[in-house]
């Protein structure tokens, strides 16, 4: 009984280490994704959002969120919104992409950029991971925006998000 119980709690504890020390709270990574629930079972919905946090000057990005369709259905995308930036989102089998671009350049604090709806699919269970990386970032060298600077290569910006699926 009490060999049942520890391996329940290590098993949901790392569960927790591996949802959060990906990316989901790492203050590591200016882009952020983070999931509504940390488990699911086949058929449920996982939203995902995706922030942008604490980058300045920015003037335009694409950001590509993967996933494994054969683990996951996409259902629905949607751009964030913001005042001074438009944000879209374009789907292809396995990843979506999160666009933004500004006529000047924009600081993110922290705010959503877009959120993701997908379907856990029948038959999958254990971990499931998405990951996200720039395709192509730049930003302002000065408050002006009138020169950037492709920072697209830069480590800080990629990050994962894992979940688990009971089956």
């Amino acid at each position: 009984m009490k060999r049942t119980a520890f391996v329940s709690v290590a098993s949901l504890l790392l569960t927790v280490v591996l949802l959060f020390s990906a990316c989901g709270q790492s203050k590591e990574s200016h882009f952020r994704l983070s999931a509504d629930k940390t488990e699911y079972a086949p058929g449920d919905e996982v939203t995902v959002t995706v922030t942008l946090n604490d980058l300045k000057r920015v003037a335009w990005f694409d950001l590509t969120v993967s996933y494994d369709p054969s683990q996951l259905t996409l259902v629905a995308s949607e751009g964030g919104s913001s005042d001074a930036f438009v944000l879209e989102t374009i789907d292809k089998e396995g990843q979506t992409i999160v666009s933004g671009f500004s006529a000047t350049t924009y600081s993110f604090t922290s705010e959503t950029v877009a959120t993701l709806v997908f379907t856990v699919n029948d038959g999958v269970s254990g971990a499931v991971k998405l990951n996200a990386a720039p395709t192509a970032i730049e930003i302002g060298k000065d408050d002006s925006g009138d020169e950037t600077e492709d920072i697209t290569s830069r480590k800080d910006l990629a990050c994962a998000l894992e979940f688990t699926v009971a089956g």
